[in-house]
């Protein structure tokens, strides 16, 4: 695993990231910082929520950022108020020892005339939400002549809540030969239509999904690269470790380069690199697991079905949707529990199953705005969704040899908690 310093990420940033308890990078981290980091490189990354997705592409932005020229330089869209304040709050933490800099967040239901006044102040950085950005445009408040990264943030959500036609009016606001962010969960039509349209690149977070396919194509098959997991946890592993896939044999040199200490060939080193081979164990067991996925994959897909059986239908537990095209690799198996329908509540439920010798696992709990290493930097509040959920996740044992009697054992005790 690389070092924020071997990414290229520079000191004022590392010693602010260092001091909100970043160790090392995370997987859509690692792939996308870099890449960001070069010259006019678009790009379109998939990644869940809390995969690391500020970060990623909040970095080399202030990185690029020329902190002695107040003009507006780089430009983040994000569908609501509570994700652009959010965003901002990372922003200006990841760049506390950047003199000079000004992140000013604009979004509706607060009061334009103070965004107005922040604004002629001078911003390198603006987050906003879509209509309050084309509202401060039409004013002639909001300057993007001189953007050189535009970012769109849960650009699925945008879509979704109707927010197309202004996104494409904000384009034509700033410069064509700007670089153009994509950050989605979903890679639906409407955002391959735009990273066509744009010639963007499409980046997998596919740490979870080795075995997964769509339409009856592997994952690595979509987008232009995908990061898999392979540590010990994953349905394929190789104890630890991981791989990229990609299609561009010029993406795959660099990777190659990136990989292997930044050698080119037996004389000449001409980047950064970093010693990230398997070793040889972690190789043979690779090779070892690599025969049985299907197996395994065939053996959770009964454990998967076992669960339905018993916990379908009950009122206030919601199983995993299965996914149109989607053939899973059972990785998971995650239900939410809605105390109010189901009369107890999902800690309750993880008690009682530890009681009996269980283990579940309260899935993203705490949030990571939660953590005790940040204790009064963030207010979980500001993103209510997944503070909601996470209060209500719990994923169940799921594991190949799990026997079925078991199974059903553990859903008589969820069962047996209905009020």
């Amino acid at each position: 695993m690389k070092t924020f310093e071997e990414l290229g990420v520079s000191e004022e940033i590392r010693r602010a990231i260092a001091e909100l308890g970043f160790e090392s990078p995370m997987p859509v981290q690692e792939e996308v910082i870099p890449y960001l980091l070069g010259n006019k490189n678009d790009v379109v990354a998939l990644a869940q929520t809390g995969t690391g997705k500020t970060a990623a592409y909040g970095i080399p932005v202030l990185q690029k950022i020329d902190p002695s020229d107040r003009s507006t330089q780089a430009l983040i869209l994000s569908p609501t108020r509570e994700l652009c304040l959010q965003i901002s709050d990372d922003l200006n933490d990841f760049g506390k020892y950047i003199g000079g800099l000004n992140v000013v967040p604009v979004y509706g239901g607060t009061s334009i005339q103070n965004q107005i006044h922040s604004l002629r102040h001078g911003a390198q950085v603006i987050v906003a939400t879509p209509g309050r950005l084309i509202d401060l445009m039409n004013r002639g408040v909001a300057q993007l002549d001189k953007v050189e990264n535009v970012v769109l943030d849960e650009a699925d959500e945008m879509l979704n809540m109707g927010f197309a036609d202004s996104i494409n009016a904000i384009f034509e606001g700033v410069p064509q030969d700007r670089n153009t962010l994509l950050f989605s969960a979903t890679m639906s039509r409407e955002i391959e239509r735009i990273a066509k349209k744009y010639g963007l690149k499409v980046i997998y977070d596919a740490a979870h999904v080795f075995g997964v396919r769509y339409k009856g194509k592997g994952i690595a098959n979509f987008g232009d690269a995908s990061m898999f997991s392979f540590h010990a946890t994953k349905v394929y592993h190789t104890i630890e470790g991981g791989a990229v896939c990609y299609h561009d044999p010029e993406l795959g040199h660099e990777l190659y380069k990136l990989r292997d200490f930044g050698i080119k060939d037996a004389e000449t080193i001409d980047g950064v690199g970093s010693n990230a081979k398997m070793n040889e164990f972690v190789a043979a067991m690779g090779l070892c697991t690599l025969r049985h996925v299907d197996e395994e994959i065939a053996k959770r897909k009964a454990v998967v079905e076992c669960y339905r059986k018993y916990l379908s239908g009950i009122d206030g537990i919601q199983l995993p949707p299965i996914q149109e095209n989607v053939q899973p690799n059972y990785a998971y198996f995650p239900i939410v529990v809605h105390e109010k329908e189901f009369g107890a509540t999902r800690n309750e439920i993880f008690a009682k199953l530890a009681e009996n010798n269980i283990h579940a696992r309260k899935y993203f709990y705490p949030l990571t705005n939660a953590f005790d290493a940040y204790h009064g930097r963030f207010d979980p509040n500001l993103t209510p969704v997944a503070l909601h959920i996470s209060k209500r996740v719990l994923t169940i044992p799921l594991y190949a040899d799990l026997a079925l009697e078991d199974v059903k054992r553990i859903c008589d005790i969820i069962v047996s908690m209905k009020k």
